[in-house]
């Protein structure tokens, strides 16, 4: 989707329908965040079941360190998550804002705390990071023209939405 080795570009066979949900799941939660929308930031995962979620998760976690390996590990500041984590769902932001605190004491490392996270509060806080590192790096338009352009690929390849949007 935003990284410069995206995950598209080396795909050598047609994705299923689970993975082209998944792309486009992880490329709207992106837009949401990035686009200050806290309606679609809840609606991205709304309805799905534990499969779907665990493909939205797989996705995201690629995205995210693609983007992280792109950046070359960007320092993220605790302010810019809580900042970015108050677009999440109440009960998300505070599993997010949890986990992330107890980084920053040095209880533990990212990696960890977000394990003890449900799935969608994983995927969440995965954004929510990937938000914050194309936020300092590139700026709201530049990422958000990033979102459309992968957007614009995706149907370009012949993977639509398979879902509406409001």
């Amino acid at each position: 989707m935003l990284s410069d080795s995206g995950k598209t570009r080396h795909m050598t066979t047609e994705p299923d329908p689970h993975t082209i949900n998944a792309m486009w799941r992880v490329t709207d939660l992106a837009w949401s965040y990035l686009a200050r929308r806290p309606d679609r930031v809840a609606a991205c995962l709304t309805g799905l079941d534990a499969n779907q979620l665990e493909h939205v998760q797989a996705w995201q976690v690629c995205e995210h360190d693609a983007v992280f390996g792109d950046l070359r590990e960007p320092d993220l500041e605790v302010r810019d998550i809580d900042a970015v984590a108050s677009l999440a769902p109440a009960d998300t932001e505070l599993a997010v804002m949890m986990a992330v605190h107890k980084v920053a004491r040095g209880e533990t490392g990212l990696a960890l705390a977000l394990m003890d996270l449900s799935v969608a509060d994983h995927i969440h806080a995965l954004a929510i990071c990937t938000t914050v590192m194309l936020l300092r790096a590139h700026g709201q338009a530049e990422a958000l023209d990033q979102i459309a352009a992968a957007a614009a690929q995706y149907e370009a390849r012949g993977w639509p939405r398979p879902y509406a949007i409001d």
